[in-house]
């Protein structure tokens, strides 16, 4: 009796297996039917993902014509790839699933808002879009909008022509990159509102600030608004040129890493921190812009080094508004129009090893009486030749009460000046 009911179960068993191998298959084969395009093109880039891949233009009889629809039916992990056969896409796009939304080729898929609203608005962790150029927004919205969105890819797009180009608020741990974020109105990219962590590399931000004369090409902060601050940020690798305001510039922020940027010819400082702290500022290149290479205004304690700040309009480095305890070493300061570095109301600051090359006036400074008198402190610079003797800096020390002041001449001194200038690269 028991080898009858074992034989039995033995049975059942052998049909089950069967009929689940049968059954599985088949059910994965008609989810790839009916995503699937019958177009042979190869997507230019994809992601790694574990869901399905919707299509949207081309020629497979189950695509979608719009983006939206696509991203409608689309599920978290699932693959939105969008061809350029129909290419402009007149829509704005929500993204709100953790989805992959890729486009054939940035230069031929464009997404067009018609002057409406953001052109891609995210809201959600996880997306990552590439491959598109994404144009027209309404007049005081973006190109991309993360909205309390984290760990985002936003890469290879071109960004041009919206009101900004690239805006975060609230989104923390995203990668912004390899983007063309050109001739937009205001801020090519901006962050805002404790968008703090985020990773801005290899992006090019030229020419914003086509109406609006503040728009800069990197933007960390708000510069009206001390709420506004983001922190812990990366910005490496990127061009910023010929902005209307700064090229790049951290504004009520703080933490915030600015590395191995070139910044040139743009329409205000080159690189600009506005009442920002504890950031650091190295191995960049800041060329020919309209003010100073490096500015900072009321920002303490950051860390200015091994930059190449030359040929700029007004100063090389110029430190204003109280800006204190910053460590300014290890610098190329050359052919500036201005001081090489110079010093407008800010105490306490260390400027060592630097060289200092045929600028118009090699440093200079502007002190009050109750601050002043030996407050910066000037070690070890290479002054343009072989000094035997103290190098002096000249300056002005103020004297007197609003409205009244006496300006009178003043001296620091670099006391130990380099005989030979630095190898900085």
């Amino acid at each position: 009796m028991k080898n009858n009911i074992w034989k039995k179960e033995l049975v059942l068993g052998i049909i089950v297996l069967f009929i689940g191998a049968s059954v599985i298959p088949s059910m994965g084969r008609t989810v790839e039917e009916k995503q699937s395009s019958t177009d042979d093109r190869t997507p230019f880039m994809t992601f790694n993902h574990r869901g399905d891949t919707l299509y949207v233009g081309g020629s497979g009889p189950n695509n979608y014509t719009k983006i939206q629809d696509a991203i409608d039916n689309a599920s978290d992990g699932d693959t939105v790839f969008v061809y350029d056969d129909s290419s402009p896409y007149y829509e704005n796009v929500v993204v709100n699933k953790s989805i992959n939304l890729i486009g054939e080729n940035r230069d031929t898929t464009v997404i067009d808002a018609g002057g409406v609203g953001d052109v891609v608005f995210v809201y959600a962790d996880y997306v990552n879009i590439s491959e598109f150029t994404v144009t027209n927004s309404s007049e005081l919205e973006n190109g991309i909008f993360l909205n309390f969105a984290d760990y985002c890819n936003i890469s290879h797009n071109i960004i041009s022509n919206n009101f900004k180009g690239l805006m975060l608020q609230h989104s923390e741990n995203n990668t912004l990159t390899d983007n063309i974020v050109n001739s937009n109105n205001a801020d090519g990219i901006n962050l805002l509102d404790s968008s703090n962590n985020n990773t801005i590399s290899n992006n090019t931000a030229n020419s914003n600030g086509i109406l609006e004369h503040w728009g800069g090409g990197i933007r960390l902060g708000a510069g009206g608004n001390p709420s506004r601050n983001v922190t812990d940020n990366i910005v490496t690798g990127n061009t910023a040129s010929n902005n209307s305001d700064d090229g790049i510039g951290l504004e009520w922020s703080e933490e915030n890493t600015v590395i191995g940027n070139i910044v040139d010819s743009n329409h205000a400082e080159g690189i600009s921190l506005y009442h920002s702290n504890y950031s650091t500022v190295i191995n960049n290149t800041a060329l020919y812009n309209s003010r100073s290479g490096v500015g900072l205004h009321d920002s303490h304690n950051n860390i200015i080094s091994w930059n190449n700040v030359s040929s700029n309009n007004l100063h090389g480095i110029y430190l204003f508004s109280f800006s204190s305890n910053n460590t300014i070493s290890d610098n190329n300061i050359a052919s500036n129009n201005g001081n090489g570095i110079g010093l407008s109301f800010s105490y306490f600051n260390v400027i060592k090893y630097n060289n200092f090359i045929r600028n118009f006036w090699q440093a200079g400074f502007i002190y009050d009486s109750f601050h002043g008198y030996f407050s910066n402190c000037w070690n070890e610079n290479y002054w343009n030749r072989p000094r035997l003797l103290p190098k002096p800096i000249f300056g002005i020390m103020v004297i007197g009460f609003t409205p009244i002041f006496i300006p009178i001449p003043w001296l620091n001194f670099d006391w130990h000046p380099a005989q030979e200038p630095y190898d900085i690269p």
